[in-house]
């Protein structure tokens, strides 16, 4: 089994134009992370029922659940616009 890169190293060897582990992402933090009312469709298209955590008030940034975090399908959701928007800028 392959040993699992950190989130330094992903990110790094994305943007190296290199293969990471598995497609980096960021939804938490104050500097960056997602919207309450992004969140909420998020939890919905991934059939994932759980209590929303707001990290910031005046952003209304929502902090996600491990269960988020992990998810494969969104991992693929997001490597699939990740490729039609390089797609659409070729």
């Amino acid at each position: 089994m392959k040993e699992r890169m950190t989130s330094r190293q992903r990110v790094v060897t994305a943007l190296n134009h290199q293969i990471p582990d598995r497609v980096p992402i960021d939804l938490g933090g104050f500097q960056t992370g997602i919207h309450v009312s992004a969140y909420k469709a998020l939890l919905k298209y991934l059939n994932i029922d759980d209590e929303i955590v707001i990290l910031d008030p005046v952003q209304q940034l929502a902090k996600p659940c491990e269960k988020v975090l992990d998810d494969s399908k969104l991992i693929f959701a997001m490597y699939v616009r990740m490729v039609l928007i390089v797609s659409k800028a070729e």
